[in-house]
């Protein structure tokens, strides 16, 4: 949509070439075509945020999700270090 404004701007600035009855249709569709562009601008910078809002919520999902693996790691670590005794060496007699 965007790319149409620089054409039909200069359309509506070459009064010689446009004839005054088709001229009123021209400027009809520019306003119709500058209020597509506004609104097609605003819906993108609104899924923008949208986005962006998604992306962070998942970025604390995740860290939510490291903490807790995190934690199961370091628990399950220190029961196993504690269950396990030193077991002295066997000496084979000749």
């Amino acid at each position: 949509m965007a790319p149409l404004q620089r054409p039909m701007a200069a359309l509506l600035e070459d009064k010689e070439r446009l004839p005054r009855n088709i001229g009123r249709y021209f400027r009809d569709g520019n306003d119709h075509l500058l209020r597509t562009v506004e609104r097609v601008s605003s819906y993108d910078d609104l899924l923008h945020s949208v986005l962006q809002a998604r992306l962070a919520q998942v970025t604390v999902d995740q860290n939510n999700d490291l903490r807790k693996i995190a934690a199961w790691a370091a628990s399950s670590t220190r029961c196993g270090m504690s269950g396990h005794r030193r077991v002295p060496r066997m000496r084979c007699s000749r």
